[in-house]
Protein backbone atom coordinates (compact mmCIF):
# COMPACT_ATOMS: atom_id res chain seq x y z
CA UNK A 1 0.00 0.00 0.00
CA UNK A 2 1.26 3.59 -0.54
CA UNK A 3 2.69 5.37 1.74
CA UNK A 4 0.78 8.57 3.10
CA UNK A 5 2.43 10.87 5.03
CA UNK A 6 1.87 11.19 8.80
CA UNK A 7 0.06 14.51 8.77
CA UNK A 8 -2.44 13.20 6.78
CA UNK A 9 -3.52 10.34 9.48
CA UNK A 10 -6.52 10.99 11.01
CA UNK A 11 -5.36 12.07 14.87
CA UNK A 12 -2.21 13.96 14.07
CA UNK A 13 -2.51 17.47 15.50
CA UNK A 14 -1.90 18.89 12.54
CA UNK A 15 -4.42 16.68 10.66
CA UNK A 16 -4.92 18.20 7.12
CA UNK A 17 -7.50 16.52 3.94
CA UNK A 18 -7.47 13.27 5.82
CA UNK A 19 -10.09 12.59 4.55
CA UNK A 20 -8.80 12.12 1.17
CA UNK A 21 -7.61 8.38 -0.15
CA UNK A 22 -5.50 8.22 -3.10
CA UNK A 23 -7.40 6.53 -5.94
CA UNK A 24 -4.46 6.01 -8.38
CA UNK A 25 -2.41 2.41 -8.56
CA UNK A 26 1.01 4.12 -6.87
CA UNK A 27 3.95 1.77 -6.10
CA UNK A 28 3.68 0.26 -2.61
CA UNK A 29 6.97 2.25 -1.64
CA UNK A 30 5.74 5.30 -2.75
CA UNK A 31 5.22 8.36 -0.61
CA UNK A 32 2.76 10.85 -1.24
CA UNK A 33 1.31 14.12 0.28
CA UNK A 34 -1.39 16.63 -0.73
CA UNK A 35 -3.13 19.89 0.03
CA UNK A 36 -6.46 21.37 -1.22
CA UNK A 37 -5.30 24.49 -1.31
CA UNK A 38 -1.75 25.43 -1.54
CA UNK A 39 0.26 28.59 -2.67
CA UNK A 40 2.44 28.36 -5.74
CA UNK A 41 4.53 31.13 -5.25
CA UNK A 42 6.56 32.36 -8.74
CA UNK A 43 8.46 34.92 -10.87
CA UNK A 44 4.90 35.77 -12.63
CA UNK A 45 2.79 35.85 -10.04
CA UNK A 46 1.05 33.43 -7.13
CA UNK A 47 -1.83 31.32 -7.06
CA UNK A 48 -3.54 28.98 -5.33
CA UNK A 49 -4.70 25.57 -6.44
CA UNK A 50 -5.00 22.10 -4.92
CA UNK A 51 -1.44 19.46 -5.20
CA UNK A 52 -0.55 16.22 -5.36
CA UNK A 53 2.79 15.03 -4.69
CA UNK A 54 4.77 11.75 -4.91
CA UNK A 55 8.32 10.39 -4.05
CA UNK A 56 8.86 7.45 -5.83
CA UNK A 57 12.27 5.41 -6.00
CA UNK A 58 12.22 4.15 -9.34
CA UNK A 59 13.23 5.08 -13.33
CA UNK A 60 11.12 8.11 -12.91
CA UNK A 61 12.30 11.53 -10.99
CA UNK A 62 12.30 11.32 -7.28
CA UNK A 63 9.75 13.81 -6.98
CA UNK A 64 6.03 14.40 -8.91
CA UNK A 65 4.26 17.10 -8.21
CA UNK A 66 0.47 17.24 -10.00
CA UNK A 67 -1.95 20.18 -9.80
CA UNK A 68 -5.68 20.78 -10.29
CA UNK A 69 -9.33 22.10 -8.88
CA UNK A 70 -9.27 19.25 -6.91
CA UNK A 71 -7.03 16.98 -4.91
CA UNK A 72 -8.74 14.31 -7.16
CA UNK A 73 -7.60 16.06 -9.90
CA UNK A 74 -4.26 17.12 -9.13
CA UNK A 75 -3.45 13.06 -8.38
CA UNK A 76 -4.45 12.70 -11.99
CA UNK A 77 -2.10 14.71 -13.08
CA UNK A 78 0.63 14.14 -10.95
CA UNK A 79 0.04 10.17 -11.85
CA UNK A 80 -0.20 11.07 -15.82
CA UNK A 81 3.52 12.49 -15.56
CA UNK A 82 4.77 9.88 -13.15
CA UNK A 83 3.65 7.18 -16.10
CA UNK A 84 5.44 9.31 -18.60
CA UNK A 85 8.74 9.71 -16.59
CA UNK A 86 8.58 6.03 -16.26
CA UNK A 87 8.76 4.98 -19.14
CA UNK A 88 11.18 7.38 -20.73
CA UNK A 89 15.03 6.48 -21.61
CA UNK A 90 16.36 9.29 -19.88
CA UNK A 91 18.98 12.05 -21.28
CA UNK A 92 20.21 13.39 -18.20
CA UNK A 93 22.23 16.58 -17.98
CA UNK A 94 23.33 18.97 -15.36
CA UNK A 95 21.99 21.85 -17.20
CA UNK A 96 17.89 22.17 -17.56
CA UNK A 97 16.40 23.87 -21.13
CA UNK A 98 14.09 27.14 -20.68
CA UNK A 99 10.61 27.25 -22.03
CA UNK A 100 12.33 28.87 -25.08
CA UNK A 101 15.12 26.31 -25.95
CA UNK A 102 17.87 28.27 -23.85
CA UNK A 103 20.34 26.86 -21.42
CA UNK A 104 18.79 27.35 -17.74
CA UNK A 105 21.16 27.74 -14.74
CA UNK A 106 23.83 24.84 -13.86
CA UNK A 107 22.80 22.23 -10.78
CA UNK A 108 25.78 21.93 -8.98
CA UNK A 109 24.55 19.91 -5.92
CA UNK A 110 24.34 16.53 -8.47
CA UNK A 111 20.68 17.17 -9.49
CA UNK A 112 19.78 16.24 -12.91
CA UNK A 113 16.75 16.92 -15.49
CA UNK A 114 16.12 14.67 -18.44
CA UNK A 115 16.04 16.79 -21.24
CA UNK A 116 13.04 14.06 -23.33
CA UNK A 117 10.79 14.58 -20.32
CA UNK A 118 11.98 16.97 -17.98
CA UNK A 119 12.08 14.94 -14.85
CA UNK A 120 14.89 15.73 -12.06
CA UNK A 121 17.01 13.36 -9.94
CA UNK A 122 19.56 13.03 -8.40
CA UNK A 123 21.87 11.26 -10.52
CA UNK A 124 25.56 12.84 -10.90
CA UNK A 125 27.90 13.35 -8.16
CA UNK A 126 28.15 16.97 -6.77
CA UNK A 127 30.25 20.07 -7.93
CA UNK A 128 32.00 21.11 -5.06
CA UNK A 129 33.41 24.82 -5.27
CA UNK A 130 36.61 25.22 -3.20
CA UNK A 131 36.55 28.06 -0.66
CA UNK A 132 32.37 27.19 -0.46
CA UNK A 133 32.92 26.51 3.47
CA UNK A 134 34.47 29.90 3.73
CA UNK A 135 31.50 31.88 2.10
CA UNK A 136 28.72 34.35 4.33
CA UNK A 137 25.68 32.11 5.81
CA UNK A 138 22.53 32.67 3.32
CA UNK A 139 18.66 33.33 4.98
CA UNK A 140 18.54 30.10 4.57
CA UNK A 141 21.26 28.57 6.64
CA UNK A 142 20.26 30.84 9.12
CA UNK A 143 16.75 30.16 9.13
CA UNK A 144 17.60 26.26 9.45
CA UNK A 145 20.04 27.55 12.53
CA UNK A 146 16.75 29.66 14.26
CA UNK A 147 13.82 26.82 13.56
CA UNK A 148 15.51 23.75 15.33
CA UNK A 149 16.15 22.33 11.78
CA UNK A 150 19.79 20.75 13.36
CA UNK A 151 18.15 19.48 15.69
CA UNK A 152 17.93 15.24 14.72
CA UNK A 153 14.82 13.83 13.32
CA UNK A 154 12.89 10.76 14.28
CA UNK A 155 14.54 7.69 14.33
CA UNK A 156 14.72 6.23 10.26
CA UNK A 157 13.51 9.54 9.40
CA UNK A 158 16.64 11.40 9.09
CA UNK A 159 18.82 10.47 5.42
CA UNK A 160 22.69 9.95 5.08
CA UNK A 161 22.13 13.32 2.78
CA UNK A 162 20.52 15.28 5.23
CA UNK A 163 22.95 14.51 8.48
CA UNK A 164 25.71 15.77 5.99
CA UNK A 165 24.06 18.99 5.47
CA UNK A 166 23.23 19.47 8.93
CA UNK A 167 26.87 18.89 9.99
CA UNK A 168 28.14 21.19 6.93
CA UNK A 169 26.19 24.00 8.68
CA UNK A 170 27.56 23.56 11.97
CA UNK A 171 30.82 23.97 10.62
CA UNK A 172 29.69 27.13 8.53
CA UNK A 173 28.20 28.61 11.39
CA UNK A 174 31.90 27.83 13.57
CA UNK A 175 34.02 29.43 11.27
CA UNK A 176 31.17 32.73 10.72
CA UNK A 177 32.09 33.22 14.62
CA UNK A 178 28.86 31.39 15.63
CA UNK A 179 28.90 29.91 18.73
CA UNK A 180 25.82 27.15 18.74
CA UNK A 181 24.48 25.84 21.65
CA UNK A 182 25.24 21.70 22.50
CA UNK A 183 22.96 20.06 20.06
CA UNK A 184 20.27 17.58 21.43
CA UNK A 185 21.40 13.77 21.25
CA UNK A 186 17.66 12.86 20.44
CA UNK A 187 14.74 14.13 18.61
CA UNK A 188 12.76 16.93 20.59
CA UNK A 189 8.75 16.83 19.99
CA UNK A 190 7.79 20.34 18.31
CA UNK A 191 5.64 21.39 21.51
CA UNK A 192 8.41 20.30 24.04
CA UNK A 193 10.21 23.15 26.49
CA UNK A 194 13.64 21.84 25.55
CA UNK A 195 13.08 22.25 21.53
CA UNK A 196 12.18 25.75 22.55
CA UNK A 197 14.66 26.93 24.74
CA UNK A 198 16.99 25.07 22.27
CA UNK A 199 15.56 27.55 19.31
CA UNK A 200 15.71 30.39 21.65
CA UNK A 201 19.94 29.59 22.04
CA UNK A 202 20.16 29.24 18.59
CA UNK A 203 18.48 32.48 18.00
CA UNK A 204 20.85 34.24 20.53
CA UNK A 205 23.79 33.03 18.96
CA UNK A 206 22.99 34.14 15.93
CA UNK A 207 21.91 37.90 16.50
CA UNK A 208 25.08 39.32 16.42
CA UNK A 209 25.95 37.73 12.75
CA UNK A 210 22.71 38.48 11.81
CA UNK A 211 22.79 42.72 12.51
CA UNK A 212 26.26 42.65 10.55
CA UNK A 213 25.25 40.40 7.52
CA UNK A 214 21.52 42.15 7.36
CA UNK A 215 21.74 43.99 4.35
CA UNK A 216 23.20 41.27 2.47
CA UNK A 217 20.72 38.79 3.08
CA UNK A 218 17.36 40.17 3.00
CA UNK A 219 18.74 41.95 -0.08
CA UNK A 220 19.65 38.64 -1.85
CA UNK A 221 23.47 38.63 -1.83
CA UNK A 222 24.48 34.98 -3.28
CA UNK A 223 20.92 34.11 -3.19
CA UNK A 224 19.79 35.83 -5.79
CA UNK A 225 17.84 33.28 -6.82
CA UNK A 226 15.43 33.24 -4.01
CA UNK A 227 12.47 35.36 -4.32
CA UNK A 228 12.37 38.63 -1.82
CA UNK A 229 9.27 37.15 -0.21
CA UNK A 230 10.65 33.99 0.62
CA UNK A 231 13.81 35.18 2.21
CA UNK A 232 11.58 38.23 4.21
CA UNK A 233 9.75 35.02 5.30
CA UNK A 234 12.90 32.68 6.02
CA UNK A 235 14.17 36.13 8.01
CA UNK A 236 11.44 36.87 9.98
CA UNK A 237 12.03 35.30 13.02
CA UNK A 238 15.38 36.36 13.31
CA UNK A 239 13.63 40.22 12.70
CA UNK A 240 10.96 39.54 15.50
CA UNK A 241 14.12 38.49 17.83
CA UNK A 242 15.79 42.18 17.03
CA UNK A 243 12.59 43.64 18.12
CA UNK A 244 11.53 42.07 20.98
CA UNK A 245 15.73 42.29 22.17
CA UNK A 246 15.17 46.46 21.66
CA UNK A 247 17.89 45.87 19.41
CA UNK A 248 17.92 48.46 16.09
CA UNK A 249 19.96 46.97 13.09
CA UNK A 250 21.28 50.69 12.09
CA UNK A 251 22.88 51.38 15.99
CA UNK A 252 27.08 50.97 15.78
CA UNK A 253 26.80 50.09 19.68
CA UNK A 254 24.78 46.68 18.98
CA UNK A 255 27.52 45.43 16.39
CA UNK A 256 30.05 44.17 19.02
CA UNK A 257 30.70 41.29 17.40
CA UNK A 258 33.07 40.99 13.68
CA UNK A 259 32.34 37.06 12.34
CA UNK A 260 34.34 35.47 9.33
CA UNK A 261 33.21 36.68 6.19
Amino acid sequence: MVKIASHHRPGHPLAKDSDYTPVCLWPDDCCVQWDGGGVVIGREGSYRTAFFEAFPSDNSGGFIRGEGETIEAAEGDAYRRWQKERACDHAWSRQPRKKDGTAGSLYTNGGGVCWKCGAFKTVFKPLVELGSYRKPLSASEIACITSGYLIPMRDGDEGADSAKYHRRIELRAKLCGIVLPAKPAAYLDYRSDERKAYEEACMSAVVDYYIVHRARLLNGGDEALLSSFLRSFALSGVERALKDRGIKPTDPSTMNQSPNS
